[in-house]
């Protein structure tokens, strides 16, 4: 099948403009409601664009794997690229067989160690992290009007460079103003809207283009004029705050700077605006394909979100999305998008071939994650959403600095030369990092969370969170094997039991017996753990105290965040509630026997006061970090 070259991509008609429904401004930011998991159509992982490729780059069927760099013909030149910028590479070999052998077994142990350090409670809810996606793609799709193919292909275009938070945002945004848009019809921007698009877009290069935005109907604009529009309109009357949003879809309340002040939305390139409105004004499948380009990140990224549940027992040629966090996992080292594994990922540094269309080290990167998963007994995608999240809050931004990454590459350095063993280099990366901490999702004392919320994303007819088990669309919250980490992150009660919030309906119903056998279930738990967790935090506080080059200051600091990472887990109201009395009769129990205790203390005043007395101020007399060690053993056996 030759001849399907670049020319034949643009030869597919233009569809009219969808049919935007006419929703009022409460409407427009009432935000997204979560719609039900759909399953869409697919489009290729790849995307040949020479006029020899012998494959259609419109065939849904494409993967972009090793087998694909093979057909390319640079599967050496791609090999060496990615092993160049492999640290820890432990290997005799010298052929490439060998090389990608040893490259792709560590990568896929890697990620299973890291996957094996998250929490279990936080897995399970980040395994649905593209069914959430979907869940939200469906949801504009219901308020727009358009199919989940076009609302997963609007996702996906506004992406590139941006986090999740700011995409849906961004998304939902494109899609209210081009609606506004439609709606004024003939009518031009009025002063406060053509006040913004002038400020926005002051620079000499624009001045056409908003000569034309000022005195042409929005339906009569180009494309990047439709942009300015859409992203001037937004900004004129919009509120650009934007909210944390779990992997399951729900707002968990906005986000928010380093000063606690509300983080605002920032928009991409004109052009990139401009392809998102094109898939509102052309849903065609084909359309879809060629506007998610070439790089294999966004087009794995769309089939993710347009269809989740894709080759869910075929592995070798499922979607995998590898952004700059994914390679960052794979290698256990903390990149950025300007690190040479990371640009080779995406096509710099590495050979690609416009005939396959296969780019960079993204195939054997990908095959890496598929064999992890393959391993763990769970799909790619989720294999790639759990270790994204961990190494997120393994490796945070203000952690990247060179001298880090320097170190961590030492210790790299020193497993591939037999320095030290496999074991000890992870947990010297480990501690230099900090551990896997929960994420900003996951934790219901966060700032993000104490803000309230402002919603751009609802809760609708969601399942009640309870004990684990297949939930109302039949998903097991448990499949796959889980991490052998004792350390549980604090979920937030929305996100337990691996969907979402308790309905007004549910909450007011009267308790049934299997509701209240929940809450004991739950109070067990929770009082279980409150025991177990100072005991499973102790030996990481010795460890720490004893062997860490951190100040006294930061190691408190460390082991008050554990603890406070082992609080209760309270996963329904029952269950909450029980625990709360049973709390508060403790104290009244611990209440009575202080004053017990005082009456006892009165009458053996001088006796007591002489043996209990020597016990503190000999404790007190022990250094500090001798102290904190003291602290961790107490937390053992109290």
């Amino acid at each position: 099948m030759a001849g399907f070259g670049i020319l034949s991509k643009l030869a597919k008609p233009a569809a009219a403009i969808a049919a935007v429904p006419a929703l009022t401004p409460e409407e427009a930011e009432a935000g997204i409601i979560l719609g039900a998991l759909k399953e869409g159509r697919r489009i290729g992982q790849r995307y040949p664009t020479a006029t020899s490729a012998t494959e259609s780059p419109f065939d849904p069927s494409l993967v972009i794997d090793t087998k694909a760099i093979d057909a390319g013909g640079n599967l050496e030149g791609t090999v060496a690229a990615a092993v160049r910028d492999m640290p820890g590479i432990k290997t005799k070999a010298k052929s490439t067989t060998g090389l990608l052998n040893a490259y792709q077994d560590q990568m896929a142990d890697n990620l299973q160690f890291l996957y094996g350090q998250t929490p279990t409670n936080v897995v399970d809810v980040a395994k649905n992290w593209y069914r959430g996606a979907n869940q939200l793609a469906s949801g504009l799709s219901n308020k727009y009007g358009v199919s989940i193919e076009q609302a997963s292909g609007v996702l996906a275009s506004l992406s590139p460079q941006k986090d999740w938070y700011q995409n849906v945002s961004l998304a939902d945004r494109v899609f209210a103003a081009y609606n506004s848009g439609i709606k004024a019809g003939n009518s031009l921007p009025d002063k406060k809207h053509s006040s913004k698009l002038k400020e926005l877009y002051s620079g000499k290069q624009y001045s056409e283009d908003v000569r034309e935005v000022l005195r042409k109907p929005f339906s009569d604009l180009s494309g990047v004029q439709k942009a300015m529009w859409v992203r001037s309109h937004d900004q004129a009357f919009s509120d650009r705050g934007y909210d944390i949003i779990s992997p399951t879809g729900e707002s968990m309340g906005p986000a928010l700077t380093g000063k606690g002040e509300r983080a605002t939305t920032a928009w991409g390139p004109n052009n990139v605006i401009a392809k998102a409105i094109n898939l509102i004004e052309n849903g065609d499948i084909d359309n879809i394909s060629s506007k998610m380009g070439e790089k294999h990140k966004v087009r794995n990224f769309y089939n993710n979100i347009v269809s989740p549940e894709y080759a869910k027992d075929m592995t070798d040629v499922a979607d995998v999305t590898m952004d700059t966090h994914a390679v960052a996992a794979g290698q256990l080292m903390p990149l950025s998008g300007t690190s040479p594994a990371v640009a080779a990922n995406f096509g710099t540094g590495a050979p690609g071939s416009a005939i396959t269309g296969a780019s960079g080290t993204y195939g054997i990167n990908a095959d890496a994650y598929r064999m992890a998963a393959q391993q763990s007994g769970i799909m790619p995608r989720e294999m790639q959403s759990v270790t994204w999240e961990s190494v997120r809050n393994l490796f945070p931004k203000e952690f990247k600095s060179a001298s880090n990454k320097a170190e961590i590459e030492g210790i790299w350095n020193d497993y591939s030369k037999g320095r030290i063993n496999l074991d000890t280099a992870r947990s010297l990366i480990l501690e230099k990092a900090g551990g896997v901490d929960a994420p900003n999702w996951a934790t219901g004392r966060s700032s993000a969370n104490d803000a309230g919320s402002t919603s751009p994303v609802q809760q609708s007819n969601l399942p009640q969170p309870g004990l684990l088990g297949p939930s109302s669309n039949g998903m097991d919250r448990r499949t796959g094997s889980g991490p052998s980490s004792s350390s549980e992150g604090s979920i937030d009660p929305r996100l337990l039991g691996g969907i979402a919030a308790t309905s007004a309906a549910t909450a007011a119903a009267a308790p049934t017996l299997a509701d209240q056998g929940a809450g004991i279930m739950d109070f067990l738990a929770n009082a279980a753990q409150g025991a177990i967790a100072p005991i499973a935090n102790a030996p990481n506080t010795i460890i720490q105290a004893l062997t860490s080059d951190r100040s006294n200051e930061q190691l408190k600091a460390d082991r008050d965040q554990r603890l406070d990472q082992n609080d209760y887990q309270l996963k329904t109201d029952l269950g909450q509630q029980y625990t709360q009395q049973a709390l508060q009769s403790v104290g009244g129990l611990i209440k009575y026997l202080q004053d017990q205790a005082e009456q006892s203390r009165i009458v053996n005043a001088a006796k007591n006061s002489r043996i209990l007395q020597t016990i503190p101020n000999a404790y007190n007399q022990l250094p500090e970090r001798g102290r904190i060690v003291g602290n961790a053993l107490l937390d053992s056996f109290l």
